[in-house]
């Protein structure tokens, strides 16, 4: 009962977003352009909406949320966001705001950022062994019912840039994926807590995730139950993505939770999920391996993505009762 009066409040909050934000793409020319060029598909929501099966119900969210996912892009993903530029901050502000109206608990995790000397042979040295370059800010989310004694679900997306890079894709998609889904599973009421952070400085070898682990007590390793990255959405492959391209007790369960099998690459080792695996925590990324070259046609595909990523993280947080392969990935046996 209690999981079905999670369900039906998630969907209204839904529901209340779409009525309520414009997709308001003003602020950025690229996004403009698919809005017009594609129209409102996201904002529709109809009549046949209100209709109880399951289907309409996720065809419903799907629209809402690529809505959302729009406009989050248009306010916050206009300019680079590297270490030391006006842009990171902005970002990390905005970022910080929208999770707080949310009804989410915010911190900021500050850290040193060195230049690599040796990022190949040393990969997991980010100590003080080159030039200092910045500070860089991790965006910590949990919510008011944490509950230290209980395990935890990490879900994950890096904000920062490369180089005189708006990062659209990479990885405003990812994050503005993550934010926008944050407002309705902050109504989450699990068995496990749930935590977003928002990684900074992910473009520099995974900076910031590896200084997040790094920083974590034992206990607080062995409380971790996995992390599912999000990183570059909104191509025509999204893939999962660990460590060596084979499957993993996290992606088997993933897809036994939503019945589709995902393409399976090597791509986990180069975003944030790395540095997890590197601590024997079981971790995965959503990546896209095809990346369209036209960023007109990222609203089609950003569509086309929500329809997957939108019901497993339902599945995951609302459908799922059982979890006794869930708990199996707090065993060292099969951390992956």
């Amino acid at each position: 009962m209690k999981k079905l009066l999670n369900a039906v409040t998630i969907i209204f909050c839904i529901f209340l977003t779409a009525c309520t934000h414009s997709d308001n793409t003003a602020a950025n020319p690229a996004v403009t352009e698919m809005s017009e060029t594609h129209g409102n598909s996201a904002e529709v929501i109809s009549s046949q909406a209100v209709q109880t099966t399951e289907s309409d119900l996720q065809h419903s969210k799907v629209n809402a949320e690529c809505g959302e996912v729009k406009r989050l892009l248009s306010d916050f993903a206009v300019e680079s966001r590297r270490v030391g530029e006006a842009g990171r901050d902005n970002a990390t502000k905005f970022i910080s705001d929208k999770l707080k109206s949310d009804g989410w608990y915010v911190t900021q995790q500050e850290f040193p950022v060195f230049r690599y000397k040796d990022v190949f042979s040393e990969p997991y040295n980010i100590g003080e062994n080159g030039e200092p370059v910045g500070t860089g800010i991790n965006i910590i989310a949990e919510l008011p019912d944490f509950d230290s004694s209980k395990p935890t679900l990490i879900l994950s997306a890096h904000y920062d840039t490369t180089k005189e890079n708006i990062g659209i894709i990479d990885n405003g998609s990812g994050t503005a994926f993550l934010l926008s889904a944050g407002k309705w599973i902050s109504k989450f009421n699990g068995e496990y807590n749930l935590r977003l952070i928002f990684f900074d400085v992910e473009e520099s070898r995974m900076y910031g995730s590896k200084y997040y682990l790094e920083n974590l007590s034992l206990e607080e390793h062995s409380g971790i139950i996995a992390d599912i990255n999000f990183d570059m959405l909104g191509g025509n492959h999204l893939s999962i993505g660990t460590v060596n391209g084979f499957e993993s007790a996290l992606s088997i369960y993933l897809e036994q939770l939503t019945g589709y099998e995902y393409e399976l690459s090597d791509k986990g080792s180069s975003s944030d999920s790395d540095p997890f695996m590197y601590w024997q925590i079981p971790a995965l990324t959503f990546i896209d391996s095809d990346l369209p070259a036209d960023p007109r046609t990222f609203h089609i595909l950003i569509m086309f993505q929500m329809n997957r990523l939108i019901p497993l993280l339902y599945s995951l947080l609302i459908l799922s009762t059982d979890l006794t392969l869930l708990n199996l990935l707090l065993q060292k046996a099969v951390r992956l």
